[in-house]
């Protein structure tokens, strides 16, 4: 059977149970999260921040672009937004 465009597919509002305050699953997923994207931050700055040692002591581009690349963008912006 085909529905109208823009119809909202699901349970209806009067089968939706409404969440309860203070639920621990979603505080602890929140938890789990900002504990991946605190290693993912730190660990871009550490390996940033070694190749833009070997590219200062190799003077190689690549290396120079990658560092500055997971140093600047990833350690600098991923924690302002």
């Amino acid at each position: 059977m085909l529905r109208p465009a823009g119809e909202i597919v699901g349970r209806p509002e009067s089968e939706v149970r409404p969440r309860r305050p203070g639920c621990r699953s979603t505080d602890r997923n929140h938890g789990i999260g900002s504990i991946y994207v605190g290693a993912f931050i730190v660990t871009s700055l550490v390996v940033g921040g070694k190749l833009l040692l070997l590219a200062a002591r190799t003077r190689q581009l690549p290396e120079f672009t990658l560092g500055l690349g997971l140093f600047a963008l990833v350690g600098v912006s991923e924690p302002a937004g």
